[in-house]
């Protein structure tokens, strides 16, 4: 059954699509770069750009003058690097991943034994931090989390169109 326009999973699609062509122009005609290159970078930018957006909440906190309000202050700091590590970890995770994965499917001996169990501990793990992030609450923190869920799916459609080499 072809997919319809109004679908939702099309509409993502479409939008990963135009993703892929924007990442390809900048990485092979404007810098001339690595994609994971665009890639750290359009994460570190949209850190920064939310953590800049709720500056009024940590603002509030900050002068509230409670050892609680500063460390909250201070953690949400913490968590925008905390959190560009964390992409820097899953990009260098995927990528093995992406290897592991061909590998698997060639009926290749698989180096990595947990291979089959990465993905499925990723996604819990990231669940948690949702919620975790929710209880806080920290915004930045929540942003990052929810960007990690959809990486893996960034980079299946990124390999789909620029495959593996070994």
């Amino acid at each position: 059954m072809p997919k319809q326009k109004n679908d939702d999973s099309f509409i993502l699609f479409d939008v990963f699509m135009r993703l892929v062509r924007v990442v390809e122009y900048l990485s092979d005609e404007v810098f001339k770069c690595k994609t994971y290159v665009i890639e750290n970078t359009v994460v570190l930018l949209l850190l920064i750009i939310i953590r800049m957006i709720s500056w009024w909440l940590d603002f509030s906190i900050f002068w509230q003058g409670d050892d609680h309000a500063i460390m909250l202050w201070i953690a949400n700091r913490i968590i925008v690097f905390a959190g560009y590590f964390t992409f820097q970890h899953a990009w260098i995770a995927e990528r093995l991943r992406e290897v592991q994965e061909i590998q698997h499917k060639d009926e290749k001996p698989v180096n990595v034994a947990c291979y089959p169990k990465l993905m499925k501990v990723y996604y819990v793990k990231e669940v948690l931090w949702i919620l975790a992030f929710i209880l806080i609450p920290s915004r930045p923190a929540l942003a990052v989390s929810v960007m990690f869920v959809g990486y893996p799916r960034w980079r299946k459609l990124w390999r789909r169109y620029h495959p593996v080499r070994l």
